[in-house]
């Protein structure tokens, strides 16, 4: 959301491109069928609609994530607009939301700067009002975190692959087989 403008506008140009070499073709010198040129003249129409309509940006989204960034404790009708404008409404939405900008982070080998303390902030923020909403998900996650750490996950190379009961004496044949 925080470079979606800049996305919008790489689009804009490249489909300025793509209209443009599609007006340089010449199709009677090419020896295509009639419904080959009938399909690009389709896709050419296509793409000058598409470099004369220019989309509004969603002013109020700017707004709402200028002002929830700005602001220490944002007006939670604002964080609430936020969830249901970019779909992240629910803890489960938040956290998917959270590993893919690290995960972009990683790829990008941390050249974010600024925009990973903007969105980190804002999705800490937008936790914390899904948290408000949803108050019984808070006590679930707790629970879940506390029953995580009791029991450790046992990797399934450490089960009978029979039975699926974990092996207190496995035994290695040559082929490196359990």
């Amino acid at each position: 959301a925080l470079r979606r403008n800049e996305a919008a506008d790489k689009f804009q140009e490249i489909t300025e491109k793509i209209e443009a070499a599609l007006t340089d073709i010449s199709y009677n010198k090419l020896e295509i069928s009639e419904e080959v040129q009938e399909q690009i003249e389709l896709v050419h129409a296509q793409f000058k609609r598409a470099k004369a309509q220019t989309e509004f940006a969603d002013l109020q989204l700017d707004l709402d994530i200028a002002v929830a960034q700005k602001e220490k404790d944002p007006d939670p009708a604002i964080l609430k607009r936020l969830s249901e404008k970019l779909h992240l409404r629910t803890i489960n939405d938040l956290k998917k939301e959270s590993s893919e900008l690290h995960e972009l982070v990683i790829t990008s080998d941390g050249e974010l700067g600024d925009s990973f303390e903007a969105v980190s902030s804002l999705l800490r923020k937008l936790k914390d009002c899904v948290l408000i909403d949803n108050p019984e998900v808070a006590s679930y996650e707790s629970e879940q975190v506390s029953i995580k750490h009791r029991s450790p996950v046992i990797p399934d190379d450490f089960r009978c692959p029979i039975s699926l009961e974990l092996m207190k004496d496995p035994v290695i044949v040559s082929t490196g087989q359990l």
